[in-house]
């Protein structure tokens, strides 16, 4: 077995607990599920709606996937859907090792280990969200093009693998905007026509983006519109094709942030390498690595899909998941190709420091009583993992081994995960809401035995409250502010916050029991006399 293959299954093996066990997140997460039954109680195939309203945020391949497991299982199967997340980044790292395989200075242990554990490429490997499955597509549309680039017609074979690759790359592209819409498209096309024109070969465009690209695209971009057509009508298929995408380019609607916000995000999006990616890529610029097509590729695909990104209104860093393999293995072969340097011993050093550190910070929390969630095991238990992990970078920065350091540092991370996900379903409750409506459904049972009332259940003043239709089998209504003070046999779920923030909320409910459940609490009002 190839150490690639093992490496997956170590990995799987140290998210499996939390894959199995977690619970949804209340935004997002419930939001498809409730998308998914709503569109199999409709027979909606291409047009999705939630709670009645149009949801033409996201194309349908991934709640396709959602919808399918459901489907299948009768049920929503956390770990099924996992798998789509965790799946495609397993096949985005092995491309990327494929690509990378015949560098001189090519550690592919160490370069799947920055990236598996780098921050958001990590995050999104484990929830439900469809950018790692995009990010999938991208990559393999890129990596097909490189090949059409460096093809060498040798032979009717190799002609026929040519051919091959001009119908996978516009393929994998509509895939890709499939999952997750215009970026699908943008970040190949910029890609492809900048390394191009750097290479002063812009004029050979047509090669790759031409009639036989266009016309495959356009071809099923057709039958999915039509589909949307047939299914959600003309006001559907314009907020699909333009208020989600030109209106969040230019002025969004959600998420508006400033042009700089990626070059502050950047630090934390794929931290712990963020140091040593930036340190390798300024020195990899200042020597004049960057020589070669590969890595001028890689440049290209990450700084400019950065760059462009930055450009469009609407911004959250799990935007620029698309650009992570290419930059973090970008980073990860100069790392090699630099060689022994204090500055790329320092920045590897940091993350392992910090780790050291945090065993001190987690007994400091676990003494002081500053954990959120009783483990049934003191906390700093679970970092002396990170803490060892730290201790043996350092131990291997000293001895000139700086590859060996950043697998070590890596893989302490994936056994902290093992380890804390073990408890998961002590965490459970500050992760959704499952828990918290659980015993919303016991209080309610016992507000019917006790008055012989059927009781309500609501919610106030959260987002995606009304999705929580999800655990109850029908619709929850939202208790507006002026409902407040005649509010009587229900049970109601809302952030605790809110009774701090909200004198309404406080005056009227705030003498009735509730119980916590991570930031949510779950209050128990009778009949009024």
């Amino acid at each position: 077995m190839r150490k690639q293959h093992i490496l997956f299954l170590g990995v799987f093996l140290a998210l499996l607990p939390v894959l199995a066990l977690r619970d949804y997140t209340p935004d997002n997460e419930l939001k498809y599920l409730s998308i998914a039954e709503e569109s199999i109680r409709d027979g909606n195939i291409f047009a999705f709606y939630n709670h009645g309203e149009p949801y033409a945020d996201k194309p349908p391949l991934y709640l396709w996937i959602v919808t399918l497991g459901r489907l299948i299982f009768g049920k929503h199967v956390m770990f099924f859907l996992s798998l789509f997340s965790l799946i495609p980044a397993f096949i985005t790292v092995g491309v990327m090792n494929r690509w990378v395989r015949k560098e001189r200075h090519c550690d592919e242990t160490m370069n799947s280990i920055m990236l598996l554990s780098s921050a958001f490429f990590l995050a999104c490997a484990i929830v439900l969200r469809m950018d790692m499955l995009m990010t999938m597509f991208i990559t393999l549309a890129l990596y097909t093009f490189y090949r059409m680039y460096r093809f060498n017609n040798k032979g009717m074979g190799a002609r026929i693998l040519y051919r091959r690759w001009s119908i996978l790359l516009p393929v994998y592209t509509f895939l890709a905007i499939f999952t997750k819409g215009a970026v699908g498209i943008m970040v190949p096309l910029m890609s492809i026509a900048v390394f191009l024109a750097l290479n002063r070969k812009i004029k050979t465009i047509g090669k790759y983006i031409g009639w036989k690209f266009w016309g495959i695209l356009a071809g099923l971009c057709a039958l999915w519109f039509t589909g949307v057509f047939l299914d959600g009508g003309t006001e559907y298929l314009n907020n699909l094709l333009f208020n989600q995408t030109i209106n969040r380019a230019v002025n969004s609607f959600h998420h508006k942030e400033p042009f700089w916000y990626y070059f502050v995000t950047y630090w934390y999006a794929i931290a712990p390498w963020s140091i040593v990616t930036i340190t390798a890529i300024i020195i990899g610029f200042r020597r004049g690595l960057i020589n070669n097509d590969l890595l001028r590729m890689f440049a290209v695909v990450s700084i400019g899909t950065i760059l462009m990104m930055s450009c469009i209104s609407s911004k959250i860093v799990v935007y620029l998941l698309p650009a992570f393999p290419c930059l973090i293995y970008l980073g990860a072969i100069l790392i090699g190709e630099i060689g022994k340097s204090r500055w790329l011993n320092a920045a590897v050093a940091i993350p392992a420091v910090l780790f050291i550190l945090l065993q001190g910070a987690a007994i400091y929390a676990d003494k002081s009583g500053l954990v959120p969630v009783d483990l049934g095991t003191p906390v700093y238990y679970y970092t002396l993992i990170l803490c060892a992990g730290g201790i043996a970078a350092l131990y291997h920065i000293w001895n000139g081994n700086l590859p060996r350091a950043i697998t070590v540092t890596g893989v302490s991370m994936f056994v902290f995960i093992l380890a804390a996900g073990l408890s998961m379903d002590k965490l459970n409750d500050m992760v959704g809401l499952k828990n918290a409506t659980d015993y919303a459904k016991d209080e309610m049972k016992g507000l019917e035995q006790n008055y012989g009332q059927q009781p309500r259940i609501m919610y106030y003043d959260f987002r995606s409250g009304d999705n929580l239709d999800v655990y109850f089998g029908h619709p929850v209504d939202e208790l507006a502010k002026e409902d407040l003070p005649d509010a009587e046999n229900l049970v109601l779920v809302v952030k605790e916050r809110r009774f701090r923030r909200d004198s309404a909320l406080n005056a009227a409910l705030g003498e009735y029991p509730r119980r916590l459940y991570g930031e949510f609490a779950i209050v128990t009002v009778g009949p009024k006399e």
